[in-house]
């Protein structure tokens, strides 16, 4: 365009120099001499049109080569624009069938809920009449006994004589295995009776309830243990049941079972009343004692006889170890533990001698006991 102009420019001033030079040398001119000129300008003309026509064409070809680029571009980009907004469409679809699928499982669970829901009203219905409530109790409990215990270990619809039954609470606490995890000291200790025996009378002590230790002599299910009473009433009992009740509900390894009659201990706790006393600052002494005595003399006859031995610093006495052995022929061995202490002063060795040598003495003399 700009080789155009110029040109233009040129023919112009050309032109203008012509009239000028025609002007002022009129009779100068001759005829040839404008015939020539006029090939010659009619020649540079065609040039200047070639050349425009060239430069037309080439300027067309390069507009056209851009157009096409720019065309490609267009298509490439709206291509690649479709197929993300295809993609687009596609993971919202995916989206919303994921929520379609999640409100659906959605609405399946409130459906088991509220099916649920009904169910339990329906179930709150039946249990509301008193006598369908303990029918269905009754069947739970059959079912629930015949899973754990053998046939001949229980019986449904028992008869009481004179048609009467009682009924309490009881707490049962058992021990196995070891009596602490495992490490490098005492690790491997095994759980044993007077480790029960010690937790059963803490929890007494606790509560602050005094009790006599007596020994079990015959029972159903117990094999050997002690009672806990409290003048007539028994509190508790434990040690070892039978062996054929331990196979027959699969305890294989030692187990040591304490059963608390806690009605009885919750109406002890109930009726006591509750004193008071500062906590004595002086140190206790504790002292065993091991003897040998007669099969047939009973732990309830030992502890009364300990307990006639006038003594005010002889705070209990507690049953620690039984050893029973063929050898021993009609005998057995108790061990026994004495707690001393005076409320006011730090005992001497001398006088917690006297009092054991009057045990020892007293033990002698009512039942024959020997030392170990």
């Amino acid at each position: 365009m700009e080789i155009i102009a110029v040109l233009l420019v040129l023919l112009a001033l050309t032109l203008a120099y012509l009239a000028y030079s025609l002007k002022s040398n009129s009779n100068k001119i001759e005829t040839g001499d404008l015939v020539h000129f006029s090939d010659s300008l009619i020649n540079q003309i065609q040039k200047v049109r070639k050349e425009i026509e060239k430069n037309s064409k080439d300027s067309r070809i390069d507009i056209e080569s851009r157009l096409n680029e720019i065309n490609k571009q267009m298509n490439n980009f709206t291509k690649s624009s479709s197929e993300n907004m295809s993609n687009r469409f596609k993971q919202s679809d995916q989206v919303m069938k994921d929520v379609t699928s999640e409100l659906e499982k959605i609405k399946g669970t409130n459906e088991r809920v509220l099916s649920f829901a009904n169910q339990m009203k329906t179930l709150e219905k039946i249990l509301g009449n008193q006598k369908q409530r303990g029918i269905f109790g009754e069947i739970q409990l059959e079912n629930l006994l015949s899973n754990v215990l053998p046939p001949q270990l229980f019986q449904m619809q028992y008869s009481f004589k004179n048609n009467e039954y009682l009924e309490d609470n009881r707490l049962l606490i058992a021990t196995a295995g070891l009596q602490n995890e495992e490490h490098w000291f005492n690790g491997k200790i095994k759980s044993s009776f007077f480790q029960l025996k010690g937790i059963i009378e803490s929890v007494f002590n606790s509560l602050g309830v005094t009790f006599e230790e007596e020994i079990i002599v015959m029972d159903s299910y117990w094999n050997e243990g002690i009672l806990i009473k409290k003048g007539d009433h028994i509190l508790a009992k434990l040690g070892t049941i039978k062996n054929e009740i331990s196979k027959s509900i699969g305890i294989k390894n030692d187990c040591f079972i304490s059963e608390i009659y806690f009605d009885k201990v919750i109406k002890i706790v109930k009726n006591s009343e509750i004193k008071f006393k500062p906590i004595n600052k002086f140190q206790k002494v504790f002292r065993d004692l091991s003897i040998l005595i007669n099969e047939d003399v009973s732990m309830k006859d030992i502890l009364n006889s300990i307990s006639k031995v006038n003594s005010s610093i002889l705070q209990s006495s507690s049953l620690f170890d039984i050893y029973r052995n063929e050898n021993l022929k009609g005998k057995k061995a108790y061990g026994f533990r004495f707690e001393f202490l005076h409320p006011e002063r730090t005992l001497k060795d001398d006088e917690v001698d006297v009092i054991m040598s009057k045990i020892q003495k007293k033990l002698e003399i009512d039942f024959k006991a020997v030392l170990r």
